[in-house]
């Protein structure tokens, strides 16, 4: 599975979480990307599985043409933390 990530200053974090996540299983095998162009893959019809975008009005490309899944009703969605649910809800989501 491909993660994208286009925020340079956590690169180390996701690589750590990343790394812990593939030596912890094996039925899944995580890919750290942040050097594809986001927008080519869709293009190409090989968009990443998982991305962590920050948020601009290009996103808005994506979400008018249903691009994106939305996973607000995941369990996981109910565990972001108070002191950043605001923040959270500011972003609109598909």
């Amino acid at each position: 599975m491909t993660f994208y990530q286009s925020k340079r200053e956590v690169v180390p974090h996701f690589r750590e979480l990343i790394g812990e996540f593939n030596s912890a299983q094996s039925d899944y095998t995580y890919v750290h990307d942040m050097a594809t162009n986001l927008q080519a893959g869709f293009v190409r019809a090989s968009p990443p599985d998982i991305a962590l975008q920050n948020y601009n009005l290009d996103m808005a490309r994506f979400m008018e043409r249903g691009a994106l899944s939305d996973l607000a009703d995941l369990p996981e969605a109910g565990r972001i933390r108070d002191d950043v649910l605001e923040l959270a809800e500011w972003y609109p989501g598909y």
